[in-house]
């Protein structure tokens, strides 16, 4: 499940989530990152331990190809919780089907 977090990340680069750019910029600082990240581990909750340690894993290679530039990511990161929430849900309706 782990490369499957990441992959559900990577999904977003059609909205730059991987290089920090964005159609609206937003500039934000460090705080903003981790805000966004916090928000996304308090929605996972205990829902999937390992899909949070896969977020915790593109976090950090986000956050290594940004360095210098600190332009939210808080949009990119609210698509990817998107995919992901449906994602689960999709997972919830298999394993109820017997899938």
């Amino acid at each position: 499940m782990r490369d499957g977090a990441f992959h559900l990340v990577a999904l977003t680069k059609d909205e730059c989530l991987l290089t920090g750019k964005h159609e609206n910029k937003i500039d934000t600082d460090w705080k903003g990152f981790a805000i966004a990240w916090e928000r996304i581990r308090d929605r996972l909750g205990e829902d999937s331990r390992s899909l949070g340690r896969g977020f915790a894993i593109a976090w950090e290679r986000i956050r290594d190809r940004l360095r210098e530039d600190s332009r939210s990511l808080e949009r990119g990161f609210a698509i990817a919780w998107e995919r992901i929430r449906d994602h689960l849900e999709l997972r919830k309706i298999f394993y109820l089907m017997g899938l």
